[in-house]
C-alpha cells in the first residue's frame, strides 16, 4: 500500500505536489511538496503519523485549504470515527483518523476528511489561522479485541506441557497424564476431537507442528520424541518414535525435551540438561540441540546432527539462534554439519536469566527474554543483526516476581505478532506486534491476556502458542466508545478480518483466546 499526496491548495486552484528526494532524520522522513508545503511521516508506537507544515497563507483563506491523497493498493471504508484503509494484498485494516490542525498560536482549526476517487481529501478551515499551520492525521495500527473462547480442563497437568496451534487446530500437552489433547475449531467454537496417549515418560512436555500441519512432534521428559502424521481426516497417528538419551534407560528429567521447533522439514530439539558436553545434569549442567529429518529411503525420521554446549544449552530456540544460561548462540552450517559461530554470540547477565526465551524479532532483529531482571519483574531485550541492543520491552504494571519474558512465541501471521509470558504468581501474557521503521522495528504493545478467574501461584503463561485462523466476521458491537476515556482494548465496533488465536497454559487448564484485528489507532 502506498499513500501519496497528489494535490494541494484552494478549491478550484489545486496544484500538483512536487516529487522530491526524501530527507531522513532518524525516525522522521520528509519531502518538500511546494514552496510553502512540507510533508513528513513518523513511524511511532501509535501508528504512521503523517504531517503537513504550511509555511504561509495563500489567497482565498475563506475558501478553505485542501489536501488530496491517493491510497494505492487499498480500499477505503467509512467508520464512525473516520476511515478505514484496507490493504488489498494482505487484507489488513488500518485507521486514517485523529485529524488535528493547529496554527502558530496553538489554536485548533476546523478540519475534516471526505472520500474522493482513489483516496481521501483533507479540508482545513484556515480563515482565522495564524501561520504557519500544522495538519496532522494518523494512519493507525490495528488494535486487538481479546475474547476468551475456550477454557478447557483436561485433567492432571493439562496446559503445563507444550502447546501447538495450526490453522483451526490446537494441541495441548498433559505430561503427567502422558497425553496430548487435540481440539478443532468450527465457527466460533472449539471441540475436542482426539487424545494422543503414549507410554513415554512426560509425553507432552514439548510440542511442535510443521507449517503445513502434516507432522506433530511430541517431546517427553526422558529424551523421547514421538512424531505423528496427520491424515486426510485430520487424525494423527504415530509415525516415528525416537529415543535421544542413547538408550541409557534414564527416566528422570535430566533428558527432558524442553523446546522444539520445525525449520522447514527439519525438527530441532533442545535438551538443556542431558550432560552431553561433559557436565552432570544439574541446574547449570550442559545440554544439546538435536537435528531430526525424514530419511527418504526408510521413510522414518532420524537424528542427523547435534550441537552441544554448557549452562543449559538448548533451553530456547528461534531459527538459527540457541540460548543457554546467559548466552544466545548463532548456529552456522557447513558441509552438512552444524556448529556455533562464536563471533555472533549475544552475551547477557546470568543473574537476569538472559536467554530464557528467544524469538525472531523481524528484519534481522532478535528478541531475548531476561525474566530475572529488576527483582524478577523481567524484560525482553531486542538486538539488531550486529548484536547492538536496540529496544527493551516491558509491559504496563509489571509485578515483582512476575518474570516477564520467561516465555515468548511468535505467530506466523501477516503482521508479526508476539505473545510474551509473565508466569510469576497467578500469571498472565502480553501481546505485541512488529512494524518496520526507519530506525529499526517498532513493537507496539497491544494488551494483556489473563484468565477471568486467576488462581494464586498457577503460573499462567508458562506455555504459549499463537497462530492465524480462517477469515471470520465479527459481529459489530454497539457499546458506546469514548476515545478520551476508554482504554485501548475496550469493546468497540469490529470488522471482518482474519483472526489470530492464542493458547495459554496454566495449572490443569489451557485457555484459548481469539484476537480480532480492529482498525482503530490509539492516539
Amino acid at each position: 500500500m502506498k499513500v501519496k499526496l497528489l494535490r494541494f491548495g484552494r478549491p478550484g486552484r489545486l496544484e500538483n505536489a512536487y516529487g522530491s528526494i526524501p530527507l531522513v532524520d532518524q525516525h522522521v522522513v520528509s519531502w518538500v511538496r511546494s514552496p510553502i508545503l512540507e510533508e513528513w511521516w513518523v513511524n511511532g508506537e501509535q501508528g504512521f503519523e503523517q504531517g503537513f507544515e504550511v509555511a504561509e497563507a495563500s489567497d482565498g483563506a475563506s475558501e478553505g485549504l485542501l489536501f488530496d491523497l491517493r491510497f494505492e493498493g487499498a480500499t477505503i471504508q467509512a467508520t464512525d470515527r473516520g476511515f478505514m484503509v484496507v490493504e488489498e494484498v494482505s487484507g489488513l485494516g488500518f485507521s486514517y483518523d485523529h485529524l488535528v490542525a493547529i496554527d502558530a498560536a496553538g489554536a485548533q482549526l476546523p478540519a475534516s476528511l471526505e472520500t474522493i476517487e482513489g483516496g481521501l481529501r483533507i479540508e482545513v478551515d484556515d480563515s482565522s489561522a495564524i501561520y504557519p499551520i500544522s495538519v496532522d492525521p494518523i494512519l493507525g495500527y490495528y488494535d486487538y479485541d481479546i475474547y476468551p473462547i475456550l477454557s478447557q480442563s483436561g485433567g492432571s497437568s493439562y496446559g503445563q506441557g507444550g502447546i501447538a496451534i495450526w490453522e483451526n487446530m490446537t494441541a495441548v500437552g498433559a505430561p503427567l497424564a502422558r497425553q496430548v489433547v487435540i481440539h478443532h475449531r468450527s465457527g466460533d467454537s472449539w471441540r475436542e476431537v482426539q487424545r494422543l496417549n503414549h507410554s513415554s515418560a512426560g509425553f507432552g512436555t514439548a510440542l511442535a507442528i510443521t507449517r503445513q500441519g502434516d507432522y506433530l512432534a511430541v517431546g517427553g521428559s526422558s529424551g523421547t520424541v514421538d512424531i505423528f502424521s496427520r491424515d486426510q481426516r485430520d487424525n494423527f497417528a504415530l509415525h516415528t518414535s525416537l529415543d535421544l538419551n542413547g538408550s541409557r534407560g534414564l527416566t528422570d528429567r535430566a533428558y527432558e525435551v524442553v523446546t522444539m521447533e520445525w525449520a522447514g522439514s527439519e525438527l530441532r530439539v533442545g535438551l538443556p540438561r542431558d550432560g552431553s558436553a561433559g557436565f552432570n545434569a544439574s541446574l547449570h549442567g550442559s545440554g544439546s540441540v538435536r537435528f531430526i529429518a525424514l530419511n527418504n529411503n526408510s521413510g522414518r525420521f532420524e537424528q542427523t546432527d547435534r550441537v552441544t554446549g554448557v549452562r543449559l544449552f538448548g533451553r530456547a530456540l528461534a531459527g538459527n539462534w540457541v540460548a543457554d544460561y546467559g548466552v544466545v548462540h548463532r548456529l552456522t552450517r557447513a558441509n552438512g554439519r552444524y556448529s556455533l559461530d562464536s563471533s555472533r554470540a549475544l552475551v547477557g547477565d546470568t543473574t537476569d536469566c538472559f536467554g530464557a526465551s528467544v524469538a525472531d524479532g523481524q528484519s534481522g532483529m532478535l528478541m531475548v527474554g531476561a525474566p530475572c531482571t529488576d527483582n524478577n519483574q523481567g524484560v525482553v531485550r531486542v538486538f539488531d543483526h550486529f548484536g547492538t541492543l536496540r529496544r527493551t520491552l516491558t509491559p504496563p504494571n509489571r509485578s515483582f516476581g512476575g518474570r516477564f519474558g520467561a516465555t515468548m512465541t511468535r505467530g506466523s501471521t501477516s503482521v508479526p505478532t508476539y505473545v510474551v509470558g509473565e508466569p510469576g504468581g497467578s500469571g498472565r501474557a502480553h501481546i505485541y506486534h512488529a512494524f518496520p521503521t526507519y530506525s529499526g522495528v517498532s513493537y507496539p504493545y497491544e494488551g494483556v491476556i489473563a484468565p477471568a478467574n486467576p488462581i494464586a501461584g498457577e503460573g499462567f503463561g508458562q506455555h504459549l502458542a499463537i497462530g492465524a485462523v480462517e477469515a471470520r466476521t465479527s459481529v459489530p458491537n454497539t457499546a458506546p466508545y469514548d476515545p478520551l476515556t476508554d482504554p485501548p482494548l475496550h469493546t468497540r465496533p469490529r470488522v471482518s478480518k482474519t483472526g489470530i488465536s492464542v493458547v495459554v497454559g496454566g495449572r490443569n487448564r489451557a485457555l484459548l483466546f481469539d484476537l480480532d484485528q480492529v482498525a482503530y489507532s490509539r492516539r
